[in-house]
C-alpha cells in the first residue's frame, strides 16, 4: 500500500469515526430527552394527586380511581428509568436495511445487530470503502447507538402509555366535575 492509499485510509477511517461519533451524540440528546418528559410526567402526577388528596373526603370513591390512575402513570414513568447496564445490544429484527433511516434511533433500533448497523451505514454514507478499516473503536460507538437508540425507544414507550393513563384519569377527573 503507498503514502496515498494510506493517506486516504486514515481520512476515510476519520470521516466514519466521526460520523459514528455524531450518531452517538445525536442518539443521546434523544436519549436525555425521553428522560426529562417521563421526569416531567412523574412532577405533574405527583402534583395532580396532592390536588386530589385534597378533595378526598368530597368524593372518596372518584379520588381513589383517579389516584390510582396518576400512580399507574408514575409507575410507567419510574419504569423508563430502569437502567440497561448491557454493554451488547440484543439482537433485534428488522425491515430491510434500504427503507432505514440510520439516522434516526427509532430505525436503527430495529436493526438486528451491531455489525448490521455498521454495514448499512459504511455502504450507505461512505459508498461501501471503509468495512476494513473498522476498528474496536467504531464498534464500540455503533454498538452504543444501536443500545442508546433501543433504550429511548422504551423510554418514549412509557411516555406514551403514561400520557395514556393520564389522559383516561383526567378525563374520568372531568366527568366526575361535570356530574357533581
Amino acid at each position: 500500500m503507498n503514502t496515498a492509499e494510506t493517506e486516504k485510509d486514515t481520512e476515510l477511517y476519520d470521516k466514519i469515526e466521526t460520523h459514528f461519533e455524531n450518531q452517538l451524540e445525536r442518539t443521546n440528546f434523544w436519549l436525555s430527552f425521553a428522560e426529562a418528559k417521563n421526569g416531567a410526567i412523574i412532577a405533574i402526577n405527583v402534583a395532580l394527586i396532592a390536588v386530589l388528596i385534597t378533595i378526598f373526603d368530597k368524593a372518596p370513591i372518584f379520588c381513589v380511581i383517579a389516584i390510582s390512575c396518576f400512580l399507574a402513570s408514575c409507575t410507567l414513568g419510574l419504569i423508563s428509568f430502569i437502567p440497561n447496564t448491557k454493554s451488547r445490544p440484543d439482537v433485534n429484527t428488522m425491515t430491510s436495511g434500504e427503507e432505514l433511516n440510520l439516522l434516526f434511533y427509532g430505525d436503527v433500533a430495529s436493526i438486528e445487530t451491531t455489525e448490521r448497523y455498521i454495514e448499512l451505514s459504511i455502504n450507505r454514507y461512505f459508498f461501501g470503502k471503509g468495512m476494513t478499516l473498522v476498528n474496536k473503536l467504531v464498534y464500540d460507538l455503533a454498538s452504543e447507538v444501536l443500545i442508546n437508540s433501543r433504550i429511548t425507544i422504551k423510554k418514549y414507550n412509557c411516555f406514551k402509555n403514561a400520557v395514556k393513563v393520564d389522559f383516561m384519569a383526567l378525563v374520568l377527573t372531568i366527568i366526575f366535575l361535570c356530574v357533581a
